[in-house]
């Protein structure tokens, strides 16, 4: 999965998110309300964000 952000966030010219700039999104409380908006439409068996907030230390990390 590590693989894939990088290769989409190269081909988008964006940099690979950090663990704190999602905290910062996830403060703001940005991931919980646009989840299901933004993803549903694409994810047909999309997990609750709260499982995806807590997934995201054991990945992240590894991403810089």
């Amino acid at each position: 999965m590590l693989a894939i952000l990088r290769v989409k966030c190269a081909y988008k010219s964006l940099a690979v998110p950090t663990l704190d700039s999602v905290r910062r999104l996830i403060e703001r409380g940005e991931i919980h309300t646009e989840w299901d908006n933004m993803l549903r439409h694409q994810v047909p068996a999309l997990a609750p964000a709260r499982e995806f907030v807590a997934e995201l230390p054991a990945w992240l990390d590894t991403a810089t």
